[in-house]
């Protein structure tokens, strides 16, 4: 397996390596938000415009993916063989992988270190029952896995989109993009059933769509690095504003993946970063091919999958057992560093293993 930099568009590296970060980040909200919601007031301490932000900012990582993949894989000439026997292998194989091991280490970890409980007694059918639910993502750690199975289900949707697409002009594709955009306002803001049945334009498949359009679209409007920061900007404070009405001093809220708050913020800084050269603003360290920014950048984006697959095993492990006396802000820093960085160093160090490489998600 051969990774070419030459072959490979900067920006959709860039955004693969920010939605990556983003989940990390998100899954420590989702850890820590506890520790901030007493703060809640109707001026709220600074903790808690922390936790907002980090809510309110980073939901997007799954979204951002998903629009990825349609930028990524629509609008071209394939057979639906040739796909599926390419993009399945693919996502599956490091699932399994990922998912066998990581169950055999927390389970080993858990018979030597007898303050963490996993399966009682340790045997052989109680092994693979917890095996099972690591899968299914119902076990502590494994519960990002529900990714797979949803971006499984839409890897078995995209030939016929691609299909519709391939037909289609850009414009037409406006038009489900409108419908979708309506069930996220009812379905997943309003939680209100629309008179008309829309389901079939419902959920994950529109942020598909969403991103081939963005990507390829000659409207200016999507065109304008200021428009996408204006959308950007548009969309956290809906988040914001939505997270604040709905929260209380036991439960910061957060919002549905599938919201229009959340859809709206994904897809400006989708386009921000598809526009941001546009920007009158060129640090060397941003643009040298060979600089170590962009480095770091490709490398991110070329393990997200597997860094997606093992980070929150490892997030477990250590706000578990490492840091409980730690103050909220140093908590969550070290938290992010040491998850982030131990994962990416994982990846690094199997890619360079031979065989092993082509089994741990690397893109």
């Amino acid at each position: 397996m051969t990774h070419n930099k030459s072959q490979r568009i900067f920006y959709f590296d860039a955004l693969r390596a920010f939605a990556i970060i983003a989940v990390v980040i998100i899954h420590i909200f989702n850890s820590t938000r506890f520790m901030t919601a007493p703060g809640y007031a109707v001026i709220p301490s600074g903790k808690w415009f922390i936790s907002c932000f980090l809510g309110s900012t980073f939901r997007v990582g799954v979204p951002l993916f998903l629009m990825l993949y349609g930028a990524l894989s629509l609008g071209r000439v394939w057979d639906i063989k040739s796909f599926l026997k390419k993009r399945l292998p693919r996502i599956t194989i490091p699932f399994l992988f990922w998912g066998f091991v990581l169950s055999v280490f927390i389970v080993a970890f858990s018979y030597y270190f007898t303050f963490v409980h996993t399966i009682d007694p340790f045997n052989l059918n109680n092994f693979i029952h917890y095996l099972y639910h690591s899968y299914m993502a119902d076990n502590k750690g494994f519960t990002p896995y529900w990714f797979f199975w949803m971006i499984f289900g839409v890897y078995l949707i995209m030939p016929i989109l691609n299909k519709w697409i391939l037909n289609s002009k850009l414009e037409e594709l406006e038009y489900f993009l409108v419908i979708w955009l309506i069930t996220c306002i009812f379905d997943f803001t309003l939680f209100k059933e629309f008179p008309i049945e829309l389901t079939y334009f419902s959920g994950p498949i529109g942020l598909v769509v969403a991103g081939y359009y963005f990507a390829n679209t000659k409207r200016k409007i999507f065109n304008s690095p200021y428009w996408a920061l204006l959308i950007c900007i548009i969309g956290f404070l809906l988040a914001a504003v939505h997270m604040y009405l709905f929260s209380d001093t036991k439960h910061i809220i957060l919002m549905d993946r599938w919201s229009i708050m959340n859809v709206v913020l994904s897809i400006g800084i989708f386009l921000l970063f598809k526009n941001f050269s546009k920007f009158n603003f060129h640090p060397n360290f941003l643009y040298n091919p060979d600089g170590l920014f962009r480095k770091a950048v490709f490398s991110i984006a070329m393990y997200s999958y597997g860094i997606y697959l093992i980070h929150r095993v490892i997030m477990e492990i250590f706000y578990r057992y490492f840091m409980h006396d730690l103050s909220f802000i140093p908590f969550i820093l070290l938290l992010f560093f040491t998850t982030f960085f131990i994962s990416w160093a994982i990846m690094a160090v199997c890619y360079r293993i031979p065989y092993l490489k082509d089994v741990i998600g690397v893109k």
